[in-house]
């Protein structure tokens, strides 16, 4: 890992550094049996909007076997950032990004990464790279 500015103890071709933070990675799961509601087809792209800055974007991308919702912006940096995702007739989502940089030194510094992601006011694990959204009401 890196974690300093003296080249000299660190072999950078060696050295794998996290990826800067650019997709948002959702899991749609029936909320009784956890199966993936994209994957089974119960809902498609033409199901869902995303509003909060014109500049969102979302697709669905296959990542593990599983059709996960993927978000992104370009104008994504650090900031908090406020979505609503819309699934189906009945299902709306707040959503709430926060943004930073890494404050480590060296070859993996100023990083974009989250610091928090909220769904709904309630704080999801910081440690996930999928996150998962339950859905009750099935359109």
């Amino acid at each position: 890992m890196c974690l300093s500015d003296d080249t000299k103890d660190y072999d950078f071709l060696a050295v794998t550094c996290a990826s800067g933070f650019s997709n948002l990675y959702i899991e749609l799961a029936d909320s009784e049996n956890s199966e993936n509601l994209l994957t089974n087809e119960t809902y498609t792209a033409s199901d869902i909007t995303i509003s909060g800055n014109e500049t969102i974007e979302f697709s669905i991308q296959d990542i593990a076997e599983k059709k996960i919702l993927t978000l992104s912006d370009s104008e994504w940096e650090i900031g908090t950032y406020n979505y609503v995702l819309t699934v189906g007739d009945s299902n709306n989502f707040d959503i709430t990004l926060k943004l930073a940089r890494t404050d480590v030194e060296g070859c993996c510094s100023n990083t974009l990464l989250i610091e928090s992601l909220e769904i709904d006011g309630e704080i999801q694990e910081d440690n996930s790279t999928i996150f998962k959204i339950p859905i009750n009401n099935l359109d």
